[in-house]
């Protein structure tokens, strides 16, 4: 279609659902682009620090980044243009990793940090950092789903780290001695768990999310991917907290097709 030449390294790019619009930012400049894809024009703001990593929270309002040095977390505020939270941490944390959830009226992401052993936990939204979690090793990825009670990470071995959602306690789950997990996933309903065993004669695990039951070993070389095209869908996002905000608030009277304690949803119908 077009080729679009830019002064500076591109560090990503990630299209919105909202509206036709890509923001992407720069690894060695200050400024966020924004791209019209519709015709292809491109806007730029001016930052204090480049972004080498970022996500684009689920409701499409801040953009959640860190610099090339990883020693900074920061929340800009896309409608405004003002950076207006940051946070000194050490280790570069891995925000195209990250995952949310909600809680207790809350909403929350988990980040891993390039090459120390831990994940942190913030609070979105009035934005704060909650607490540090030792998983005893150096972790890629975090994932969950409303399904699982667990945020599902890796620390460069062969067992898969749950940390609790509730009360972050960690505990850990062997996969095959010698191998390592590198990736977790969730089918669309969250029912079931792809765990990635990283290696030339690897596998791919597929377990029950709840009870951690192995359903299946597929062997695979070097798997890595994203599993569930619905999942990894930025448009799906909102989707699955309002899941949870559903199951928190609104499940125990009223069911998605029976009538409980209030009518159920097809009474709307």
């Amino acid at each position: 279609m077009k080729v679009i030449q830019q002064k500076g390294l591109i560090s990503a790019i990630y299209g919105l659902y909202s509206k036709d619009e890509a923001i992407f930012s720069f690894r060695d400049k200050p400024f966020i682009g924004f791209l019209d894809t519709e015709s292809f024009s491109i806007s730029y703001r001016k930052i204090k620090e480049p972004y080498e990593d970022f996500f684009i929270d689920p409701f499409e309002r801040y953009i959640v980044g860190t610099s090339r040095k990883g020693t900074l977390l920061t929340v800009y505020q896309i409608d405004n243009g003002k950076e207006i939270f940051s946070y000194s941490i050490e280790g570069m944390p891995h925000l195209a990793s990250a995952t949310f959830w909600y809680k207790n009226g809350k909403f929350y992401f988990a980040t891993p940090h390039i090459g120390k052993p831990y994940v942190t936990v913030w609070q979105m939204y009035k934005w704060k950092f909650i607490q540090k979690i030792d998983i005893q090793g150096n972790g890629f990825f975090v994932r969950t789903h409303p399904t699982t009670p667990y945020l599902w990470t890796d620390n460069g071995k062969s067992k898969i780290v749950l940390i609790d959602k509730n009360s972050f306690s960690v505990k850990t789950l062997e996969t095959q001695k010698g191998k390592r997990v590198i990736h977790s996933e969730f089918s669309g309903d969250g029912n079931l768990a792809y765990v990635s065993l990283y290696n030339r004669d690897g596998a791919l695990l597929i377990y029950d999310s709840v009870t951690l039951k192995l359903i299946k070993k597929i062997p695979a070389s070097i798997p890595i991917g994203k599993y569930n095209i619905v999942n990894k869908s930025r448009k799906y996002a909102p989707f699955l907290l309002g899941k949870e905000v559903f199951m928190s608030k609104c499940w125990g009277c009223h069911h998605q097709t029976q009538e409980a304690f209030g009518p159920s949803f097809l009474d709307g119908l």
